[in-house]
């Protein structure tokens, strides 16, 4: 199901799952992390 996806253009590789890669990742762990690194990225002094 990710036939369609073409990541920054580049046509030459293909794109996997976590899953796929051997790391059953949860939504939850996935919110957490993408939250911290927001976070990190915007925090303010």
């Amino acid at each position: 199901h990710f036939d369609g996806i073409v990541p920054c253009g580049i046509r030459d590789h293909g794109v996997t799952s976590l899953v796929d890669l051997g790391l059953p990742v949860t939504l939850a762990d996935l919110d957490a992390a993408l939250q911290a690194t927001f976070e990190a990225a915007f925090a303010r002094p």
